[in-house]
């Protein structure tokens, strides 16, 4: 293995990036405590054709983003499957694993039609009207993302309420619940029925997507999540306005409408509709708007803070929870700007932090991670092969699919052939060298529209601040062109200097690039997690009594 080039002045001490990232860790929700195994009782009896009754005495009144490029995948979402590759039990039902090490036994999930509601939710269903009605009378609702099998809402406050401020807005990913084969039979057309499942998702899967927000929550970087309900019905017209307006805003940005059906047409859903409605944290706009928008993102101290604290995210992920991510292209991360424009002064002096942006890796769809009783969440990309055909002619993302499964698989980013058995179980196992192929893509992304300080005249050395952020510019730019070599994704298999993102982290550190102080960093602040848990929206109008007004 050649020599590692070294760049920079080297720092004196040796760091252990694994002891340096366990960092304290954000407290769980108090919700993540209660096992997805465990289906509530009343849920798990429910099928659709049970209508929703009201919730006892309430009165009733009349509730990032970019289209993710899995869109058009058509993906078949699943959990990890046995050993036996996933064969057909009786009925045609796939018997679903959730994997656990050596010496544990492994817990079946039998895909039992619609009555696999998940556990999760300690609250009773209501109808989608009701819930719709409750939260938009105080929040305005704007659609703005989709996923493969969900859509992503953000809930902003109309006007003030005493108890709730902005930080308590949420964003809420709602996915249609597909409904099992007999109800289908028994109630649609065979061709409805094919048309109406392509973007439901099982409640197994929304089981596994919740399982892995659970478990990253309580790792600094990583999306808050906040609380799952289950609601039934059609979508309201408030939804059917939002998913015009999103349409409306996609063609003016001249991308892709939305792939899912028209909420406003009665015959896109059922009356009896199951949904899930997971509610996060808003973690403010997502970074390939940001970047589309050309910005803020064109600052070589936004590309440096954006980059290391997405970096800093993985790492403690990896180590906290042997996190991969496996879709990190740039509508996945979020990031909270500051209220106003900070356009003072640079502190050259820092290593990190220049800018007051704070990133937030969301979207774990297809992510692998070990979970607190060392079972494996994961989703079996071997059963996915559209993920890794799409056009790298209209996007450099889809080429980076096919390197992260060959850099896994193969230890060969480029390699173009996958017998079939090569992939049997093999998304299970722990491969962190794809965290380090999306780093490669992100930082690839954001430098192809920085601004170079290296292409402006140097001020005045007299104009003593000018000249140190230009410098300090110079000097980013550097590292980051040094960082963009090492992470060539045949670089990164071929001399085997970096494997993990936590690597990448001791490099910084024994390079002098950041200091232990930025890597300890991040732990959330008390206020943000109060007795344990983190109330949803619903939960918090239902206690200052403004839920039913």
């Amino acid at each position: 293995m050649p020599p590692r080039q070294t760049y920079g002045k080297r720092s004196r001490a040796v760091y252990d990036p694994h002891a340096v990232l366990a960092s304290p860790a954000r407290k769980s929700p108090a919700a993540a405590e209660v096992s997805v195994a465990e289906v509530v009782e009343e849920l798990g009896l429910l099928s659709f054709g049970d209508e929703v009754k009201g919730s006892g005495g309430r009165r009733k009144r009349g509730v990032l983003g970019e289209v993710s490029v899995n869109v058009d995948v058509g993906m078949e979402r699943s959990l990890g499957l046995s050993e036996d590759g996933g064969k057909k039990g009786q009925g045609g039902r796939r018997e679903v694993v959730l994997y656990e090490e050596a010496g544990h036994s492994a817990v079946e999930e039998d895909h039992d039609d619609s009555l696999e509601l998940i556990g999760i939710s300690s609250h009773d269903m209501i109808s989608f009207q009701e819930w719709a009605d409750q939260l938009c009378a105080h929040f305005e609702l704007t659609k703005i993302a989709e996923a493969s099998f969900g859509e992503v809402y953000r809930l902003s406050l109309r006007e003030r309420i005493s108890g709730i401020d902005r930080s308590d807005e949420s964003v809420f990913k709602i996915i249609a619940l597909r409904p099992s084969e007999s109800t289908f039979r028994s109630k649609r057309k065979p061709a409805t029925s094919a048309r109406q499942t392509t973007s439901m998702s099982s409640p197994a899967d929304v089981a596994n997507e919740v399982k892995l927000l659970q478990r990253m929550s309580a790792i600094p970087g990583f999306t808050n999540f906040r609380d799952l309900r289950i609601v039934q019905g059609r979508p309201p017209a408030v939804f059917a306005q939002a998913y015009k307006a999103f349409n409306a805003a996609q063609q003016a940005r001249n991308k892709d409408l939305s792939h899912f059906p028209d909420p406003g047409k009665r015959a896109s859903y059922a009356s009896d509709q199951l949904w899930a409605v997971i509610e996060m944290q808003d973690a403010g706009i997502d970074l390939e708007r940001l970047v589309e928008q050309r910005q803020s993102s064109t600052s070589i101290f936004f590309v440096w803070d954006v980059f290391w604290q997405v970096v800093l995210s993985l790492a403690k992920g990896e180590e906290g929870a042997e996190f991969e991510h496996r879709d990190l292209h740039l509508g996945n991360i979020c990031v909270h700007l500051p209220a106003a424009n900070n356009d003072g002064p640079i502190d050259a002096k820092r290593k990190l932090n220049f800018t007051d942006v704070e990133t937030t890796i969301i979207d774990y769809t297809i992510s692998r991670c070990r979970m607190q009783d060392d079972n494996i969440a994961y989703h079996d990309l071997a059963r996915d092969s559209a993920l890794f055909e799409g056009d790298s002619s209209e996007e450099y993302q889809y080429d980076i699919y096919r390197y992260m499964r060959g850099a896994a698989l193969c230890g060969d980013p480029y390699a173009a052939h996958f017998p079939a058995e090569s992939e049997d179980g093999r998304w299970m196992h722990y491969h962190p060298i794809t965290n380090l192929i999306w780093l490669h893509y992100i930082l690839y992304k954001l430098l192809e529209q920085v601004a170079w300080p290296s292409a402006e005249r140097a001020p005045s050395r007299k104009r003593k601040e000018e000249y140190a952020r230009w410098k300090r510019g110079n000097d980013l730019e550097y590292i980051l062109l040094s960082l963009q070599d090492l992470l060539d994704p045949g670089r990164l298999c071929e001399a085997g200097e970096l494997g993990f993102a936590s690597d990448l982290v001791g490099l910084a550190l024994e390079e002098g690039w950041l200091d232990v102080e930025d890597v300890v960093g991040g732990a959330v602040e008390e206020e943000e997690v109060e007795d344990g848990g983190v109330s949803g929206l619903f939960e918090q109008l239902e206690r200052l009594n403004l839920a039913a007004e």
